[in-house]
């Protein structure tokens, strides 16, 4: 497959991936600034072009900290396999005509590994979160309990958690919205929409 048709594919894939243009998303509102004055370092900047407050460089630090006791670069790589899975159901939606081989030849070859070679960016943008919305004291609790036996299995568990929770959640919300659909579909009738 030649470059440009895999660059093509890339960006037809990817941009309804990422929801459109960071242009088109609304910026995330605005928190208000903490009440004492402490030095302030920069939060690394969010792809969406939100606004982001300046984050006390001992915040900052301790989230730092805390990502790596977490490991959140691992987890990254945990979630792999279902990224990859996922993107390529996707692209397959997206681009029909395009054998599945050549799909996963851009995905094995090109996206994936960018994504993990950028995972560090990630990291740092989840440390700003953490040092966004607690406090050092809070950081360290956090961190104090990811490090006992209990916080270790939750971190193992949480990816498959996770998928089996968004697999709960698919199931219920189609049989709850056929539901709703059903107990109001003369509603919906008379509004000239017929599901």
């Amino acid at each position: 497959m030649n470059s440009f048709r895999s660059a093509a594919l890339a960006v037809a894939v990817l941009l309804p991936l990422a929801g459109g243009s960071a242009l088109a998303q609304a910026p995330a509102p605005a928190r208000p600034a903490p009440t004492a004055p402490v030095p302030a370092a920069p939060m690394p900047a969010m792809p969406n072009g939100g606004a982001t407050q300046p984050v006390a460089p001992e915040r900052m630090a301790a989230a730092r900290e805390l990502a790596n006791s977490l490991n959140l670069k691992a987890t990254i790589d945990q979630m792999m396999p279902l990224m990859r899975s996922s993107m390529l159901q996707q692209m397959q939606a997206v681009a029909p005509k395009v054998p599945a081989a050549d799909i996963a030849t851009v995905l094995d070859d090109a996206i994936l590994p960018e994504i993990k070679a950028q995972s560090g960016d990630f990291v740092e943008l989840a440390a700003g979160v953490w040092a966004q919305n607690f406090t050092v004291e809070e950081i360290a609790q956090l961190k104090a309990f990811y490090d006992t036996p209990l916080g270790r299995k939750s971190l193992t568990l949480t990816p498959q958690i996770t998928q089996q929770t968004m697999a709960v959640a698919q199931g219920w919300a189609g049989r709850v919205i056929t539901d709703a659909i059903a107990k109001n579909r003369d509603a919906l009738r008379a509004k000239g929409i017929n599901l």
